[in-house]
């Protein structure tokens, strides 16, 4: 992932393996890479952020109280949201439900397949057409395009 440094120069993101603080540009360079990583690693470094955010905040004592209040309203100014500050709160506190689902990975391993845009549109596989056909995006669906498996997979996961 190609970023610009503080003086203006062209470096490859790049952090060796462990733990790092990182700042909101560079969490969001984190979060944005995509290119030369599997297509679910993208996700699963956003879902890291978010929980490291979540634990953070958890983190604020009553005594720190109005910073939270500033962290929330900060929050609210760089984020387009149609969701109030109550549904946010709940939200928020709800967030530790998710530990329990936090390792549980849709992927090609189970019910979900790559293809490409075009061929699921047109039901063809890549060995029916030829190098010059427009194979459209590269996308991840849900075998035989059945959403329910989806739902069945988290529920069955959820309920463990």
């Amino acid at each position: 992932y190609r970023v610009r440094d503080e003086n203006g120069n062209w470096t490859t993101l790049f952090y060796p393996a462990g733990i790092h603080h990182v700042n909101g540009i560079e969490a969001l360079r984190i979060a944005r890479a995509r290119h030369f990583t599997p297509v679910f690693s993208r996700d699963y470094r956003q879902q890291k952020i978010l929980m490291a955010v979540k634990d953070k905040l958890g983190e604020i004592g009553v005594a720190d109280i109005g910073k939270l209040g500033s962290i929330i309203r900060i929050g609210f100014t760089y984020t387009k949201t149609d969701i109030s500050l109550k549904e946010a709160y709940t939200l928020y506190r709800t967030m530790g439900k998710i530990e329990k689902i936090r390792n549980i990975s849709l992927g090609t391993g189970n019910v979900l397949y790559e293809t490409y845009s075009n061929l699921l549109h047109h039901e063809l596989t890549a060995s029916d057409v030829d190098e010059d056909f427009d194979k459209g995006a590269w996308i991840v669906v849900p075998i035989d395009n059945d959403w329910e498996l989806v739902r069945k997979f988290i529920k069955e996961k959820t309920d463990e």
